[in-house]
């Protein structure tokens, strides 16, 4: 994908990790959003919980508070916070 040129970025040495560019990827946000705005929101939630899997508790939080999940935000500030290695 990334030799056709097909609007992704690598984020790691090994090319093991893309994004969208940034471009393509509002373009897609701004598509989902007029087709189906409902489904927005759950799939916020999705990306948070896969994000929180993978250890990445700040974007899971960010993708917590942009599906008005306060309560899992919450839950997930509290973990990160009660961490020994959080400072």
């Amino acid at each position: 994908m990334e030799a056709a040129n097909l609007f992704i970025v690598p984020l790691d040495d090994e090319r093991r990790w893309y994004r969208y560019h940034r471009l393509f990827a509002d373009l897609l946000r701004k598509r989902l959003q007029r087709q189906s705005p409902d489904l927005v929101p759950s799939l916020h939630r999705r990306a948070s919980a896969w994000h929180e899997q993978q250890g990445l508790m700040a974007v899971a939080i960010e993708h917590a508070l942009a599906a008005q999940d306060l309560e899992r935000a919450v839950t997930l500030i509290e973990a990160v916070w009660k961490r020994p290695d959080a400072q």
